[in-house]
């Protein structure tokens, strides 16, 4: 049974020098904070004891343990495994005066035998086990289900041995708690992982990681005469062993003594009854005899491995990790094999224990020692020195000022395409390996004659390979569909997609990028001219932009307020409504936010940026509905700006272009945090999510998880959410800056995310509950119905940007589409007046009006290129009437939301609304009436086109409601410049609809004085000393002066020209520092 992967562990820290230990004249200590009760909880279930345990320990923290490596242990356990001496041709270890050496080193597994357990008879539980990782009762029946262990290397690529005579450490640290059932039986059980680290001198010498199983205790512990048949009978004679090799295939058979299982039980210190009480074992626990001890199996697989490398130098051989996972019980007396099979020549060693009856009842993989040199031992060792894949490190070492040198940059861009051809070297060899074995089998097939099955060959005749973990710890999961181009590796620090065609890109960009190095490696500024460059305006995107200097830790740390203050600003965050906030699942935050707090400096940095992100998103949210702070964060500007930096620093501390846990949805929180920054369009956000949208590429959240078997259901799921979310936005923040989405249909196949809630999963469920149905609200009802939307919007969105000639009848069919997704929504979500909405909650109604102006706005934007012909073509009849009914009730909703967010309005305390996103979409809808207007000043029916079609409101009615959308610019563009820009332009409509075609100057469209200004909302600075240019709206009266030639391209370009680039404009006053 394998860790969780959420467990993790840095070679770099592991290889970090320890002090030596102070040892008086004591050499065995040990430090344990506080022994765990084994009293029955308040809750008996599995889940409710699990999570206690776990926050118990969690709570206690590592315990420490500090121990001389005895060399009498070490002898005694040699001649308990029936090895006269412990390496081939050493001294005999049988009743000699004789000790070990000092500095022997402990062969692999052996350290298995050291820091044993050291309590009263009274402490151990009914069974004999120690009980000081025990969870409380019931749950206190202890198997070793697995685990792994890792030999970390140093620089140099040797292991640190354990040797005799050393001081060590043993931190124990309690990893994971979880909770499962037997499928089969229904059976409870708690899965408790701990961590073992041994350290000596030099650093952690070993990683020992393992798997408890936790089951129920006995209701009967008496013994009673059990009716299972005795096991093998007894042999008389000591254990045995035999070992075969048949190619790369070792094969040892083994048999296990009762006084074998004594001896061990009894140098390891484990009173644990079922290796030794043939009783207990039979009658009580129903074993067929006592059980061969689990961790005795891992130190024979050990041995065995061992025993088969030879040749390879006078060193002891370690590996560098074998896991392993129990399955079966072993018997004493019973004679079983050890089968280990190095055939696939990739390196991993992959063993199983063979039980009587052809029983597994064990599976390990171990991976061989490489010794980094090419060609490496391994190869040479298998005549294959010329096929070796290994590269090597490749060259490290920076200058001065920590600058890399243009030599340096071209040897590391050599070593990586040295390193991308040897792997497409080995892609080549494995194929041409595949070919050879399908025309053997042919061949074989010829011979037998016609009509003969192959046997071992998959689909299209290639062997089925076995998937094995890579050398890091990831393991590459194939879409289980049809799809063979894409890999989602899974690895320890989170999932990253590698696409069918990486391999070929990145060779390319490696010859291109060192090309342009070559020709301006002098290019660059000297590390002189590097410390006198001038610093970039802190009002630039932070992350882009803004940083200054790399920070540490200790100081992100130290830059969040006190935990009480955190706390309230946490809280505002989870009852923000805000429909972004989804891509946080609030209860498994909840508990790594507690476990933040009880060990800050463990959080990875990525963590770390999600709960500044999520801070800056809750301050922003909560500023705009003007109510004050909690007590003790200061200014808001002031705390928003530091909170946004601190983000910044710990996603690129964290290098967020490498896929990681954490890192899209702290970049995408970020993201929305600059957006929330000003009511204006802004096109770093659009940047700004094409890096996030690039990011989830990489960690794979485009394609479904449901593919990817490695991927759990509550991650797969939570993927799901972020990329409807990123979906969304990608759409909505593209056509608002007039570019293309970066997302297209082909490039995914993520399915959407199911109508649940997040208290209906969390990261133990094995399967996900299915989704609610439509008519039940939940967060991710309205993230459905959006999506719905959202996607045929894309679609429109396209053919707005589309160079090609578009059809009507294309039009039609996205107009269908588009009336499906809106029928779509759900009942609770769709419109309905505000006479209806007194009693329900701002926030639903905020989010009806969002989708249903959405709904609007795709009709108008699909439809209006079909204005200019309407009335010569009595055909396009139908796209003036969708325009222009979709025209007034955009104006219309704006009016509405305009008036219930005055004081009294039922959507007072939700004023944030409307954002920048909305301003274009009124603009647009006022053009389309004032075209109208212009083109039918009656308020009549175009000649040939059906009334009942292309009716619309009256002349005066219309004009009103431009004049009213008008009046609400009027009181908004005093914070807005967006605002203002719509003001200006609905200036020039009603002018020239009202017939008042003066070439005057349009003073009243210039902002008024900075003095004047009185803001409602003071939520940020205004910009000072701004005068915008408004050129751009040239293009609302030319279109108004050509209704039949309307370039909608054009329109789309000016209207969202204007103060775009905020970001960059130096006028601004420095709103980062």
């Amino acid at each position: 049974m394998f860790l969780s992967s959420a467990t993790r562990w840095s070679t770099r820290s592991l290889l970090r020098p320890l002090p030596q230990p102070s040892i008086a004249t004591r050499t065995f200590s040990i430090h344990y904070a506080l022994r765990t009760s084994t009293s029955t909880s308040t809750s008996t279930s599995a889940s409710a004891i699990a999570t206690s345990f776990l926050s118990r320990f969690q709570s206690l923290g590592p315990q420490t343990r500090t121990q001389t490596l005895d060399a009498n242990q070490l002898q005694l356990l040699s001649l308990t495994l029936n090895r006269p001496s412990l390496f081939p041709n050493a001294p005999s270890l049988t009743n000699t005066p004789t000790s070990l050496p000092p500095d022997t080193p402990l062969p692999a597994g052996y350290h298995l035998v050291y820091f044993t357990p050291a309590f009263l008879e009274n402490d151990l539980g009914a069974d004999g086990t120690d009980t000081s990782y025990n969870p409380a009762s019931p749950f206190t029946r202890r198997m070793w289900a697995g685990g792994e262990v890792h030999w970390p290397r140093g620089i140099d690529g040797k292991p640190n041995y354990l040797r005799v005579g050393q001081d060590v450490q043993e931190t124990t640290t309690v990893l994971s708690a979880e909770p499962k059932i037997v499928r089969k039986t229904g059976e409870e059980m708690i899965v408790v992982g701990v961590e073992k680290e041994l350290r000596n001198e030099y650093g952690v010498a070993v990683l020992d990681r393992r798997n408890w199983v936790f089951r129920k205790a006995l209701t009967t512990p008496t013994p009673t005469p059990s009716s299972t048949p005795p096991a093998t009978p007894a042999f008389n004679g000591p254990a045995s062993s035999s070992t075969t090799t048949n190619g790369n295939t070792h094969t040892r058979t083994l048999r296990q003594t009762a006084v074998t299982l004594f001896r061990f039980s009894a140098l390891t210190f484990n009173p644990h009854k079922i290796h030794y009480s043939t009783p207990w074992a039979r009658d009580v626990e129903g074993h067929k005899d006592i059980v061969v001890h689990g961790p005795l199996n891992l130190i024979s697989i050990l041995d065995l491995w061992r025993d088969t490398r030879k040749g390879e130098g006078e060193d002891l051989v370690l590996p560098e990790k074998i896991t392993y996972r129990a399955t079966s019980p072993l018997y004493a007396e019973e004679e079983y094999r050890i089968v280990l099979d190095e055939e696939a020549g990739d390196g991993v060693g992959r063993v199983r224990i063979v039980a009587p009856g052809e029983v597994v009842a064990m599976r390990a993989e171990i991976q061989l020692k490489c010794d980094r040199i090419h060609p490496c031992t391994n190869c040479k060792k298998r005549n294959e020195g010329t096929t070796c894949t290994f590269i090597g490190r490749g060259p490290r070492g920076k200058v001065s000022n920590g600058r890399t040198s243009p030599a340096h940059v071209q040897d590391r861009l050599q070593h990586l395409e040295n390193l991308i051809l040897s792997f497409t070297q080995q892609q080549q060899q494995q194929k041409q390996k595949q070919r050879q074995q399908l025309e053997q089998n042919q061949e074989r097939e010829q011979q037998r004659g016609e009509g003969g099955q192959m046997v071992g060959v998959g689909v299209g005749g290639v062997p089925q390979q076995q998937r094995t973990p890579s050398s890091n710890g990831e393991e590459e999961a194939s879409p289980s569909g049809s799809d063979p181009a894409g890999r989602l590796v899974v690895g320890e620090e989170g999932t990253r997609y590698i696409d069918g065609a990486h391999w070929s890109a990145i060779l390319e960009e490696i010859s291109g990028v060192r090309e342009y190095l070559r020709d301006n490696e002098e290019m660059g500024p000297s590390d002189e001219e590097q410390g006198d460059e001038e610093i970039v305006s802190a009002s630039a995107p932070t992350l882009l932009l803004g940083l200054h200097r790399q920070v540490s830790r200790e100081e992100l740390l130290d830059g969040l307020p006190p935990r009480p203050v955190v706390d309230r600003v946490v809280a505002l965050f989870v009852n923000s409504k805000e429909p972004t906030t989804a891509l946080v699942h609030m209860p498994v935050f909840q508990k790594e936010y507690i476990r933040f707090w009880s060990r800050p400096k463990d959080v990875s940095i990525a963590w770390l940026g999600l709960l500044y992100a999520c801070l800056t998103m809750a301050i922003s949210i909560h500023q705009r509905t003007g109510e004050p702070l909690p007590l003790g964060l200061g200014d808001p500007t002031e705390v928003i700006n530091k909170f946004r930096l601190s983000t910044a620093q710990c996603l690129v501390k964290s290098n967020y272009t490498v896929p990681g846990r954490y890192k899209v949805e702290a970049l995408f929180l970020y993201t929305m945090g600059e957006f929330y920054r000003s009511e204006d369009a802004q096109a770093g956000v659009s940047f700004l999510l094409g890096n996030t949208i690039r990011l989830a590429m990489r960690t794979g959240y485009h394609r479904d998880p449901q593919q990817f078997p490695n991927v759990s259901p509550y991650e797969g799921e939570m993927r799901r959410r972020v990329w409807a979310i990123l979906r969304q936005l990608d759409v909505l923040i593209s056509f608002q800056i007039g570019l293309p989405r970066s997302i297209q249909d082909w490039q995914q196949d993520a399915e959407p995310p199911r109508n649940i809630s997040d208290e209906e999963f969390d990261e133990s469920t094995v399967e996900l509950p299915p989704s609610r149905p439509e008519s039940e609200l939940t967060t991710m009802a309205y993230i459905r119905g959006k999506l719905r939307l959202m996607e045929v919007f894309g679609k429109v969105a396209d053919l707005a940007y589309s160079r090609n000639p578009v059809t009507y009848d294309e039009t039609l069919a996205l107009d269908r589409q588009l009336e499906e997704a809106h029928d779509l929504i759900p009942p609770v979500l769709k419109m309905r007046s505000l006479d209806q909405c007194i009693v329900e909650p701002s926030y639903l109604i905020l989010r009806r009006y969002t989708l249903e102006l959405l709904y609007q706005k795709a009709r108008c934007v699909l439809h209006r290129r079909h204005l200019s012909e309407v009335h010569t073509n009595p055909r396009y009849g139908f796209s003036r009437w969708v325009c222009m009914s979709a025209s007034k009730e955009i104006l219309r909703h704006q009016a509405d939301v305009y008036n219930e967010t005055q004081p009294g309005g039922l959507l007072y305390r939700d004023r944030q609304f409307p954002n920048s996103l909305q301003h274009a979409d009124y603009l647009l809808a006022a053009m389309i009436i004032c075209l109208e207007l212009l083109q039918n000043p009656t308020g009549a029916g175009a000649e040939g086109v059906d009334k009942d079609v292309a009716e619309v409101r009256g002349r005066e009615d219309l004009l009103a409601t431009i004049e009213t959308s008008h009046r609400i610019f009027d009181q908004q563009r005093q914070k807005s410049t967006d605002a203002q820009k719509a003001y200006a332009g609905l200036t020039i409509m009603l002018r020239r609809v009202r017939g008042q075609r003066s070439s005057e100057q349009l003073t009243s469209t210039q902002p008024p004085s900075s003095a004047s200004w009185s803001n409602p909302y003071p939520l940020r600075e205004i910009p000072m000393d701004i005068t915008p240019e408004y050129h751009s709206l040239d293009v609302i009266g030319e279109m108004l002066d050509a209704p039949t030639n309307l370039d909608w391209d054009l329109w789309d370009q000016q209207i969202r020209e204007a103060d775009m680039g905020l970001w960059d404009d130096t006028n601004i006053p420095d709103m980062a520092v």
